[in-house]
């Protein structure tokens, strides 16, 4: 039977394919199962022109008590310092606004300074609350009350442990796998972490589900864990990985790190055995020689992407990237082995230093707060 002429353009408009829906404004992680939000501070996010806000999660890490056998390399006049931040992805301009949650006293802030003002970023105070408006991706803190900007905190410094907020604001991420991708070996809570060579070949992701992940322990007392190349390893926003990286031996090719998650080494010792407690008092006499594990080691990698993670207090240097020269195009088409961006450090501990790059690197985007080297490379 002839189609009437009439339900041919409705016919056509079928067939068309529907436009990819609106990426949203934004994405917030609103709790982490087992892991505390900030006794300092709390956020909440919403799109620049909306009139509704959304809880966002602030995390919290905190310098250690100096004089405690897990503590060994923490300084005292640190002692009781934090620093809280907040990870968010976004599509467009945002809003953040930030509220003091301690001393019960004087919760109202009066004034808020961002910085660095390169950044975009600007911030004004209403009704007690700081709200900053952020214009894109871009990383940065928030200085109330003039508590680092006009306070000198150094040598002299005699006041109660100051308490600091930062923003990481990322890019929506376009291309978040999928755990029902046949390709896609995905991590729960508790799951043990794949071994160097048990990957199947056609494993393409490694993908960190949210929560917390423990994995256990090396004979060394530390977790240590083997990068997997040829994988891509993808830790989202709102997961934490309590180990340390390595990719072993000399030359690993392939190394993909990226997703807005963290790694944190809080609860590790610059001494093994920790709950041994001579074997920590042991350890704490030579301390000086600190044989802990860093935050990230790649040994010789001839390729790697490392992008938007967060490394949290380790008890040794946080980054080592070490790429052999590169030859031909590199990873960038511009002649680099490696490409370090966007990727945060926030540490505590002498010798923790952020990021130390040698060979051909393009590094760019990066957040580093340390109590030692920021950076360095040859």
């Amino acid at each position: 039977m002839a189609v009437p002429l009439l339900l041919l353009p409705l016919v056509a408009a079928a067939l068309l394919p529907l436009p990819a829906p609106a990426p949203p404004p934004f994405r917030v992680v609103g709790a982490i199962a087992g892991r505390a939000a900030s006794t300092h501070y709390a956020a909440s996010v919403r799109a620049a022109g909306s009139a509704s806000w959304t809880a966002a999660l602030v995390l919290q890490t905190t310098a250690r008590n100096a004089s405690s056998l897990h503590g060994c390399g923490y300084f005292g006049h640190l002692d009781g310092w934090s620093n809280s931040f907040v990870n968010l992805e976004l599509s467009g301009p945002v809003e953040v606004r930030i509220t003091r949650l301690t001393p019960a006293t004087k919760t109202s802030i009066v004034s808020a300074v961002v910085r660095p003002a390169s950044s975009g970023a600007t911030a004004s105070v209403v009704r007690g609350a700081a709200v900053v408006a952020v214009q894109g991706e871009s990383r940065f803190t928030v200085d109330f009350d003039g508590g680092m900007e006009t306070t000198d905190t150094g040598p002299n410094y005699r006041g109660p442990p100051m308490h600091t907020f930062a923003v990481f604001a990322n890019i929506l991420d376009p291309n978040p796998p999928s755990r029902s991708d046949p390709h896609v070996l995905a991590i729960a809570p508790g799951d043990p972490l794949p071994l160097p060579g048990s990957l199947g070949q056609n494993t393409t992701t490694v993908l960190f589900l949210p929560g917390e992940h423990r994995p256990a322990a090396a004979p060394g007392g530390w977790a240590i864990w083997t990068l997997p190349p040829r994988v891509r390893i993808h830790v989202p926003n709102g997961a934490i990985v309590y180990a340390a990286l390595v990719t072993g031996k000399w030359g690993a090719q392939d190394i993909t790190v990226d997703g807005f998650g963290a790694f944190s080494g809080e609860e590790m010792s610059r001494c093994p055995n920790r709950t041994d407690v001579a074997a920590a008092q042991s350890c704490t006499i030579s301390c000086p020689t600190n044989t802990s594990p860093q935050g990230m080691t790649l040994t010789g990698v001839t390729t790697a992407v490392v992008t938007g993670v967060t490394f949290i207090d380790f008890p040794n240097h946080h980054i080592i990237a070490q790429a052999t020269q590169c030859r031909g195009g590199g990873v960038d088409g511009e002649g680099h082995a490696g490409i370090m961006s966007n990727v945060k450090v926030l540490g505590w501990r002498a010798n923790g230093d952020g990021l130390h790059v040698f060979g051909s690197w393009k590094v760019s985007k990066m957040f580093m707060r340390t109590q030692d080297d920021s950076m360095y490379g040859l």
